[in-house]
């Protein structure tokens, strides 16, 4: 299982976020993202790939990195899954 995090995105309402999710069970990104004091009730499954994440502000980012988390594009992502 690997957890991931996409680049951060400027909203123009709610500030900079990103994405993190994983390719493996949602349980375990449950955990991940435990240790960074997220909730499970701040999971998503929102987007045009139904995709269960969580969106994180840049500081849960740069955790989510120390802790093991991988940098990879949503367009990479969605190419992976598509081919």
């Amino acid at each position: 299982m690997t957890i991931y995090v996409d680049d951060v995105f400027r909203h123009p309402t709610k500030g900079p976020w990103c994405h993190m999710w994983t390719d493996g069970p949602r349980e375990e990104l449950d955990a991940f993202a435990e240790k960074l004091g997220l909730r499970k009730a701040w999971a998503d499954i929102g987007g045009s790939m139904r995709l269960y994440h969580y969106d994180l502000r840049p500081e849960k980012r740069e955790l989510a990195l120390q802790y093991g988390a991988q940098y990879l594009s949503m367009m990479d992502w969605i190419r992976m899954q598509s081919g």
